[in-house]
């Protein structure tokens, strides 16, 4: 139940540690990052308003990708949005690394680039809303993985992703964007709708598309290699 505000950094910080929850806070108007969580195990962010950061609204890492460890963190029931709001490109709503992260049930809106950034091995995104990013950039993801075909196992369902058309005239963005490689992915059960491209799967190696409703979308799948 804390209000955290007006300061030049991040808002809360959890380094290492276990079992730490921050529950219903609300941090706005700093600097930096809002929340990050840095290594340590079963953290927990729930039911918290982020917004009018500088930066990043959640931040987590965690887990061994050596021996695929998860960290059990969980980042759970949060309003996030105007993030982005001192540097906007590739600062996202919430930002997972490491191995076995959970972003559920989460609301991402309003910001200029990426609602859900992630990377690592056996994530799960799902129930999470996000709508009205990526405003004020062009080739780029509400939900974004990329460039490490290593990082897999990671499962992307039961999201409502709606509402992204960005600003550009280009108007390049994609729901769910797995880019550069990005592999071993499942995407199920998603329901994306008024967006400019729905899905995007940038090469890579058995990723999984499946049971996802794709409406009023100026394209529905694309791929490349």
């Amino acid at each position: 139940g804390l209000i955290i505000e007006e300061g030049r950094n991040d808002g809360i910080q959890i380094v290492d540690g276990q079992g730490n929850h921050i529950r219903d806070c609300t941090i706005r108007n700093i600097g930096k990052d809002g929340m990050t969580i840095q290594g340590g195990w079963q953290h927990v962010i729930t039911g918290c308003h982020v917004f009018n950061v500088g930066t990043r609204g959640i931040v987590a890492s965690g887990g061994d990708r050596k021996i695929l460890k998860p960290a059990g963190h969980s980042i759970f029931g949060n309003d996030v949005h105007h993030y982005g709001r001192r540097i906007a490109t590739v600062k996202a709503g919430i930002d997972i690394d490491g191995v076995g992260i959970q972003v559920l049930h989460n609301n991402i809106h309003h910001a200029p680039h990426i609602g859900i950034l992630f990377s690592g091995n056996e994530h799960v995104i799902e129930f999470n809303e996000i709508h009205h990013v990526c405003e004020e950039t062009s080739d780029a993801g509400a939900i974004y993985i990329g460039r490490d075909w290593t990082a897999r196992g990671n499962i992307i369902r039961y999201n409502f992703l709606h509402d992204l058309f960005g600003k550009s005239k280009k108007n390049d963005v994609t729901a769910i964007y797995l880019d550069d490689l990005a592999s071993g992915v499942e995407v199920f059960g998603n329901v994306i709708t008024d967006v400019h491209r729905a899905i995007l799967v940038g090469g890579g190696r058995d990723n999984r598309l499946e049971n996802n409703v794709l409406a009023n979308c100026n394209i529905a799948i694309s791929m490349d290699a």
